[in-house]
């Protein structure tokens, strides 16, 4: 009986100490960076960003219908976007996710770095623009993307991917707290599901984000 309780004390210590360090690890994941105010550029530029289109997200892989039923639609327009871009000298920077902690990994692997759900989804074509991993929502999380808008003298930042809710909103907030002017395009901007695409739309416009469809891009 004793051994049998000293087990069970061993085991609930064990557990409690895995939800701290997974509590831990989720946290750091939704922290907003706050990056340094941006220059006042004698000639500011604009840049593109392409948010977690990918095959974890949007491909075969995925387990959210809601992503993928839109999929083929938004990827087409963003291949377009980019081309548009290109053409017009704007940078464009495809980020995608990319988790490497391992207990995470054991938890949920779908991001694992080599994983078929880290890749770029496969109708996307990122061509020789800018790539970029991530390991949190935000996408400043990753320091290359503040030096990369930094060299280009990026003052104006179109968003477009997923999720509306959550790494799209943590983009956006730490765009805003660098001083981005920042743009979303709606059409190719992927939530769960309508309802909650259109609540966030409302609350970047509030934030003074911009929202224009792919036809009026550039400005």
């Amino acid at each position: 009986m004793k051994l049998f309780l000293r087990l069970l004390l061993i085991f609930i210590v064990i557990f409690i100490s895995i939800l701290f360090y997974y509590r831990h690890i989720t946290r750091k994941m939704t922290i907003i960076s706050a990056g340094k105010p941006v220059p006042v550029y004698q000639v500011p530029r604009a840049a593109m960003l392409v948010v977690d289109i990918q095959e974890g997200t949007t491909g075969e892989s995925s387990a959210i219908q809601g992503y993928k039923k839109v999929a083929d639609t938004v990827i087409h327009k963003i291949n377009n976007l980019a081309e548009l871009a290109e053409a017009r000298e704007i940078p464009v920077i495809f980020v995608f996710h990319q988790t490497t902690n391992r207990f995470f990994n054991l938890v949920n692997n779908t991001f694992a770095r080599g994983s078929l759900g880290a890749q770029p989804d496969k109708r996307l074509n990122p061509g020789s623009h800018k790539i970029l991993t991530k390991n949190t929502l935000d996408a400043f999380g990753n320091p290359n993307l503040d030096e990369f808008l930094l060299r280009n003298h990026t003052e104006k930042i179109y968003i477009t991917g997923l999720d509306a809710a959550y790494c799209i909103n943590h983009t956006i907030q730490a765009a805003i707290n660098r001083n981005y002017q920042v743009i979303v395009i709606e059409d190719v901007l992927i939530s769960g599901n309508d309802s909650i695409k259109n609540i966030m739309l409302e609350d970047f416009k509030a934030k003074g984000v911009q929202i224009i469809s792919s036809g009026e891009f550039p400005e």
